[in-house]
Order: structure tokens, then sequence, then C-alpha cells
């Protein structure tokens, strides 16, 4: 039933598309010719739309590219957190990438932030904050121009129209970061050092890596479990 989806869910918001190119992608994907699908699609401007990277996510996994599926679904989620095609379509997927890690405790501790907040909308803290300032400007005024000049309950909501500012400023930050990064090599060794010089460990097409620092040619990547090394930039398709 779950792997209906990505034959169903393909054309989801396709009616807004109407570019030449975008349309031949469709019927080529229709045609289950998905190698010219992807073609279609990478030549059609559409690419800051999130339907863009959902679909052609979906062309690259019946294409047998996994790497490159799953980074173009988690590109989606960045343009539209909580998106449930996206999720459902990352969950089928993740279960075929070959490496398993473990998270170290540190790492699940420092990233929960990062897990709950790039489900959310940012706009949803701007609508709250203005909801409860409007409501404390309100309370305000009408405390003031009667018999209770207490400003508490006043007070205590500018607050949290103030919190709710800074979630969804924090929220923008954590959406708009290239830190992350996909694997999109069915195979690349690891280095210790921005050369190629000795392997630290192997990873595999579709693992999601965060990138740690930059030099040249290279990336410092960490994965879950606390390991670090080096990579080349055209290993890694950056979310």
């Amino acid at each position: 039933m779950r792997n209906f989806i990505l034959t169903t869910l393909f054309f989801i918001g396709l009616i807004a598309h109407s570019s030449a190119q975008y349309q031949k992608g469709v019927e080529a994907y229709k045609s289950n010719n998905f190698a010219e699908a992807i073609d279609a699609f990478k030549s059609s401007n559409d690419t800051l739309s999130y339907e863009w990277q959902y679909n052609i996510a979906n062309a690259y996994y019946k294409n047998r590219n996994l790497g490159l599926a799953i980074l173009h679904w988690n590109k989606a989620l960045r343009l539209k957190p909580g998106y449930t095609n996206a999720i459902e379509n990352l969950e089928i997927a993740s279960a075929k990438i070959v490496d398993k890690i473990d998270a170290s405790p540190s790492h699940n501790i420092a990233s929960l932030p990062s897990k709950i907040l790039g489900k959310i909308n940012p706009s949803l803290w701007g609508i709250a904050a203005l909801l409860f300032a409007l409501i404390a400007v309100v309370l305000f005024v009408f405390n003031y121009h009667s018999n209770d000049k207490s400003q508490k309950p006043s007070i205590i909501l500018g607050l949290l129209a103030i919190v709710f500012i800074v979630l969804g400023l924090w929220n923008n930050t954590i959406l708009t970061s290239k830190n992350h990064a996909i694997i999109i090599e069915q195979e690349v060794d690891v280095q210790t050092e921005p050369a190629l010089s000795t392997t630290a460990f192997v990873l595999h097409e579709g693992t999601k890596v965060e990138i740690i620092n930059r030099e040249g040619d290279w990336l410092e990547i960490e994965i879950p479990s606390g390991n670090s090394g080096w990579l080349l930039k055209e290993t890694l398709g950056i979310i």
C-alpha cells in the first residue's frame, strides 16, 4: 500500500505547472521513461517549488538513483515542512540505505530541536506572534480605560509573542541552513584529511551527513555516531 504512494501521488501539484518541459517530464514518467522524465524536469524552470523537488525525486527513485531521490525529497521538505507525501516516500527509501548508523546520545539531544522545528512552517510562528501581540494590545487598551489597571495579562501575551518570533527565526535558520547533505554515489571512502590519503570509514548512497567544515573541494562531514572525515563535494548533494 505504501509503495502505491510513489505511483499515484507523483502528480500532486502538477496543475500549477504548465511549462512544456515539465509536461514532457510528466508524460515520460507516465510512460515509465524515468531517465527522460528526469532530463525534462531538469530543463524546466520550476526548481524552487516543492512539487518539482518531490516529483523529480520520484523519478530518480524509479530510475534506481536512491541518493538523488532522498536528496530531492529532503529539499521538498525544506520548501514545505511536514509535507506528508515526501515524508512517506523517504521512509520507504530509507529502508534501502545500506548504512545503519546508531546515533550517539549527544547527537540525539543536539538534533532534537532541529527535528521538531524542521517539521513546522516558520510562517505559523509569525501568525501566532501576531495574534498574541494583537490580543496584548487590545487587553492593554481595555485595562487602561477600565478600573482594572493591571497589565499583567497583556505583558505575558506580549512576551509570548516575542518568544514565537524568536522560535520563528530559529526555525527559519534551521530550514535554510546548508549544513546537511546526502551521499549520491553508491560507495565513498571517507578520508582522514582533505586529500586522498587514509580511509577512515566507508559510506553508501542515501546516507545523510552533517557538514562541519569546508576546505577547497573537500567537505568535512560527521555522521550521527560522531565519526567524522572528509569527502569531495562531488560525492554529496547538499540539501
